[in-house]
């Protein structure tokens, strides 16, 4: 009798473990499955314009936020466009301020270029072949430099958005720096334009070094430079110009150290944060919650630390959503397809697999991670530590259609 009890007590547990395991199985959710059930696909109208159903979805949720990320794969033709499309419904929820991964006098010069009687596309144009180069793909203003580009940035422009550039002043930059900085001296002596001419002579054989030559380190060869040294302590005349070249040469301490291979993606990331603050805090001074579009590579918009394992701005800008309990809405850019091949399976790609299957040739997909996460959450689905973390730490997906590298504004 003691055995036969032993025997139900046994098939009784495993019954149980049976029913547990049917019951898990049931509220398991596969990734593929839970990413199309939160998938739409769109296209865009004649002049890039958001339309239907998306239109209604993105203006909704640009309603609910006062800062909106776009975390972009850098120079996509594509994504040129839906942000042409997207700046008119910005434009629609208040959004006054568009921050750039670009130096705040880069976004300033393209400010100035904007107001130019010839239009945005041929000012850009204009300034590539003043201080670029279409063979060496050197241009001052970088992520502003293409055609496509021209196309949201003039949208802006027209939409009053005050351009914000939050990032160092990037490389091939310095030689239109230097020009405005000695426009600037009102009588220049003879000690300062032999300064000045030599200066530029040596940004434009540096530049030409910097794209040819690898281990150049063009960065530290700037802060060392006696001569260049000299010539902006002569130019620094009044409160702008000082602030032009500090910015400079915070930036070549960002590329030097960079270049010396010790850390600097956290001293770019707090420089980015701090700009970010003080435009944030002028801003406020006329508006409670000024609202702000940031348009930037993917890895600086993330939620926690980057993949670079650094505390960007995109954590940064949440902490103040958060605290002012305002909203901070990212939106994850990717892309399946490129010049008609499928990127799927490819290396680079792998990890991006589950998302990627979401995305059409001919046709634009916006998946809404945020129900996806609520399940990965809850334990009802399970998936890898990369798919994680794109889950955790944007919003919204992206994927464009079809797409082609941007092309040159020369």
């Amino acid at each position: 009798m003691k055995r036969l009890k032993n025997t139900s007590a046994v098939l009784l547990t495993l019954f149980t473990l049976l029913i547990c395991q049917t019951l898990h199985a049931r509220q398991s959710v596969n990734l593929d499955a839970a990413l199309k059930e939160n998938t739409i696909h769109f296209s865009l109208g004649p002049r890039h314009e958001l339309e239907g159903t998306v239109r209604d979805k993105l203006r909704q949720e640009l309603s609910q936020n006062q800062f909106v990320g776009l975390a972009e794969l850098h120079g996509s033709e594509q994504l040129s466009y839906f942000t042409t499309g997207l700046i008119d419904l910005l434009k629609e929820e208040g959004f006054g301020h568009f921050a750039l991964e670009m130096g705040p006098f880069q976004a300033n010069a393209l400010s100035q270029l904007s107001k130019k009687s010839e239009g945005l596309s041929e000012s850009i144009r204009q300034a590539n072949q003043t201080y670029g180069s279409k063979l060496l793909r050197i241009t001052p203003l970088i992520f502003a430099n293409h055609k496509e580009d021209a196309l949201f940035l003039q949208k802006a422009a027209d939409a009053s958005l005050r351009l914000w550039g939050l990032d160092q002043e990037h490389t091939f930059s310095y030689e239109m720096h230097f020009d405005k900085l000695y426009k600037n001296v009102a009588s220049p002596s003879s000690e300062l334009t032999a300064l000045y001419k030599e200066s530029k002579e040596t940004i434009r054989k540096w530049n030409r070094k910097e794209v040819l030559k690898g281990k150049f380190k063009m960065g530290c060869e700037l802060l060392w430079s006696e001569n260049i040294d000299k010539f902006l302590n002569l130019v620094s005349v009044g409160k702008e110009a000082k602030a032009r070249v500090a910015a400079m040469r915070t930036s070549w301490n960002i590329y030097c150290e960079l270049e010396n291979n010790r850390p600097s993606n956290q001293k770019r990331a707090d420089y980015m944060k701090a700009n970010f603050d003080s435009l944030l805090t002028v801003a406020a001074a006329t508006s409670e919650k000024p609202r702000v579009f940031l348009k930037f590579g993917s890895v600086h918009l993330t939620r926690g630390k980057s993949p670079y394992g650094v505390n960007d701005i995109g954590q940064h800008v949440k902490e103040i959503a958060d605290q002012n309990n305002s909203g901070f809405l990212t939106i994850r850019h990717m892309k399946r397809y490129r010049n008609g091949k499928d990127l799927i399976g490819k290396n680079g790609w792998k990890e991006s697999t589950s998302f990627m299957k979401q995305g059409k040739k001919d046709q634009w997909t916006l998946i809404d991670l945020r129900p996806v996460r609520a399940l990965l959450a809850e334990g009802k689905l399970t998936c890898t530590k990369r798919e994680a973390f794109e889950i955790y730490s944007y919003d919204l997906m992206l994927i464009s259609p079809n797409d082609h590298k941007a092309k040159q504004n020369f």
